[in-house]
């Protein structure tokens, strides 16, 4: 299994598909989107939360 390096600036989008693969991300924005709208948890690995539209 590889490695992943995340910038100060964050993950990428290709870093966040290769540490998430498949629905896996998009379930996390979800959850994202519900449980921590305001971004509370965003340090480490921050994943983007889902937009409003995606989540409903």
């Amino acid at each position: 299994m590889g490695s992943i390096s995340i910038s100060r600036r964050g993950p990428s989008r290709t870093c966040l598909k290769k540490a998430f693969p498949g629905k896996t991300l998009a379930r996390l924005r979800q959850l994202k989107a519900k449980y921590d709208p305001g971004g509370l948890f965003n340090s480490n690995f921050p994943i983007p939360p889902a937009s409003e539209e995606a989540a409903a």
